[in-house]
């Protein structure tokens, strides 16, 4: 069902439009969690660290096709709330044509890419084959991840953020399963955990799919929407290509930051991969509270309605700092639990990086959360600018102090750098807010 945002209770919605997201964020977290969990128990500790490494420069290629399918659900939250449903679903028929050409072509780039990326990342020569290929099978599938990814944007634009989360619940159960069948019973190694993800993916897709067509048949497009609008086209161009582009560019940080910590040890990549993974799962809550700000800004702005926005903007600042403080907690405290889920007990050593990793990267989450929200306010205000200077910025400090930190603090270095450039974001974001309160209208 389609949720109007521009009137009711603010904090009650915000926290039921972020719930589902959570779920689903968490779930699509979980894939990668169990690919690796797995994968350690029955493929050896090679195959793990191989596994986390190609997870670095899967996710470059797949955040971007996650980011621009953002961008798009921001463009349609603000038709939607302005009720011009003729230009939702010129909207939807646009997105799915030009982005199912796109996921296309990207999957291609991205197999011809994966070499290039391997080496620059610095990755060790036994880990390479493996990592390889499981890349080339995670790639072939973007297609199905576009096409998941924008079902699921398309439902988050009207508020209705619980379906694809449910089919999502199908999907993660089907690739427990599958990993279970193909690593356990067939011995197909990496390949089989990176087919286990693409045929969970493509499930969840048809799913979607479905579920559109049958319940929310408004934002199907028909005959007479197809048809190009180059104002919304261009204005969903930019929005995607930002979106995409900060999703993409973080990632890019990412894999320099793997090439500081490929330098350190193979204790400290296996101890990087499971610190990434916890790290994922607690940053789920801030991406999650961040999009679904970005959808209460884009309906209530697109309304009309600019006081409403910001003070939904102002609790959900207070909500995702809270929640910030909460995590810090819940991070620190059990650390080393946590990093045994994936690292077995008897590597003493790359236990420990994983450790330090995450206590001391928590100490950050709650400039980590606060930065989220105003990321909410940008991508839903369509101040485009400050979205791309304040990210690039960010990735900019943290892959220059993480090589300069990591060969003397090790992991503990990585987190440091990653909260100083949490830092930095957030303050030229928090200045750019009350500059720009004073001139723009909303």
């Amino acid at each position: 069902m389609a949720n109007n945002l521009t009137k009711g209770n603010i904090v009650h919605q915000l926290i039921a439009l972020s719930a589902p997201l959570l779920i689903g964020s968490i779930l699509q977290q979980l894939y990668n969690a169990a690919d690796t969990i797995i994968v350690e128990r029955f493929a050896g500790s090679t195959a793990f660290s191989a596994v986390g490494v190609a997870g670095t420069v899967m996710n470059l290629f797949i955040f971007l096709v996650s980011g621009g399918c953002t961008g798009i659900s921001i463009v349609m939250a603000s038709l939607f709330g302005g009720d011009d449903l003729d230009a939702l679903r010129r909207e939807s028929f646009m997105a799915t044509v030009f982005g199912l050409c796109f996921a296309v072509l990207l999957g291609g780039v991205s197999i011809l890419l994966i070499n290039p990326f391997l080496h620059l990342i610095e990755t060790p020569d036994l880990l390479m084959p493996d990592a390889r290929t499981y890349l080339v099978i995670v790639f072939a599938g973007i297609p199905a991840t576009f096409l998941y990814n924008l079902c699921a944007a398309s439902l988050r634009a009207v508020g209705n953020t619980s379906r694809a989360t449910m089919f999502l619940v199908v999907a993660v159960v089907l690739n427990v399963l599958l990993d279970l069948l193909f690593l356990g019973v067939l011995k197909l190694g990496v390949a089989g955990a990176a087919l286990a993800t693409v045929i969970s993916q493509l499930t969840a897709a048809l799913l979607c799919v479905l579920y559109i067509a049958k319940r929310q048949s408004f934002l199907i497009f028909r005959r007479q929407d197809m048809k190009i609008d180059k104002n919304l086209l261009g204005r969903t161009a930019r929005f995607s290509a930002v979106s995409a582009m900060n999703s993409s560019s973080l990632y890019i940080g990412k894999l320099l930051v793997q090439g500081a910590v490929n330098h350190v040890s193979l204790d400290a990549i296996s101890g990087f991969t499971a610190g990434s993974r916890i790290e994922a799962l607690t940053n789920s809550f801030g991406v999650c509270g961040g999009e679904a700000l970005s959808v209460f800004i884009a309906q209530n702005l697109g309304a009309k309605q600019g006081e409403r926005a910001r003070r939904g903007f102002g609790r959900g600042m207070l909500l995702l700092m809270g929640t910030g403080v909460i995590l810090s907690l819940l991070m620190y405290i059990p650390a080393r639990p946590l990093v045994k889920i994936f690292i077995s007990s008897d590597t003493a050593q790359a236990v420990n990086e994983g450790v330090a990793y995450v206590r001391d990267i928590a100490i950050f989450y709650v400039v980590c959360f606060a930065d989220c929200a105003l990321l909410g306010w940008n991508r839903g205000s369509g101040e485009l600018d400050i979205f791309m200077i304040g990210t690039i910025g960010q990735v900019v400090l943290r892959v220059a102090f993480s090589w300069i930190l990591a060969p003397k603090l090790g992991l503990a270095g990585v987190a440091f750098a990653t909260g100083i450039g949490w830092i930095c974001l957030s303050v030229f974001k928090i200045i750019m807010y009350f500059v720009r309160k004073k001139t723009e209208p909303f």
